[in-house]
């Protein structure tokens, strides 16, 4: 697919959002299972997430990726996603580099991230960006299936 792509700014209450990571959740289901997922359910509500953006490929919602506060000078990245008809194409980067932007222009010295130790391409984008593993950071510090990342801004 090679249709026009165009990224948008919003917040974690837009009707694409919800659809992509509903998407996501289905997906992150089926791949490592509702149940040892359902612990994380609480740290990904979409209310808390006040800035986010979504890549559009032919106007049709395809990937999405949000940050919100963390701590003091730090933000944590949260629920990016590319459909999987969409793969390849560069889209979750060029959110990843948006939210990098937005993020260090709103006064975030860095950003961290968690994962999933499945998520082999997705650690391997993370990399390719500059991020680092570090140890889990609450609340995923228990979590044998999480990878936590960082990088400074």
């Amino acid at each position: 697919m090679d249709g026009a792509i165009k990224l948008i700014h919003t917040n974690g209450a837009d009707i694409d959002f919800v659809e992509l990571t509903n998407q996501l959740d289905d997906d992150l289901n089926e791949l490592i299972g509702a149940k040892k997922r359902r612990q994380f359910h609480r740290y990904n509500q979409l209310d808390v997430i006040k800035d986010v953006f979504i890549a559009y490929v032919d106007n049709i919602p395809a990937a999405c990726g949000g940050f919100k506060k963390y701590s003091e000078g730090v933000a944590e990245i949260k629920r990016v996603f590319t459909k999987p008809e969409y793969r390849g194409m560069g889209l979750s980067k060029r959110i990843m580099q948006e939210i990098e932007r937005l993020a260090r222009a709103s006064g975030y010295d860095s950003l961290i991230l968690e994962t999933g130790d499945m998520l082999k391409s997705a650690v391997k984008m993370y990399e390719n960006l500059g991020y680092i593993r570090m140890p889990n950071y609450p609340p995923y510090e228990s979590s044998t299936i999480s990878i936590c990342m960082k990088k400074e801004i």
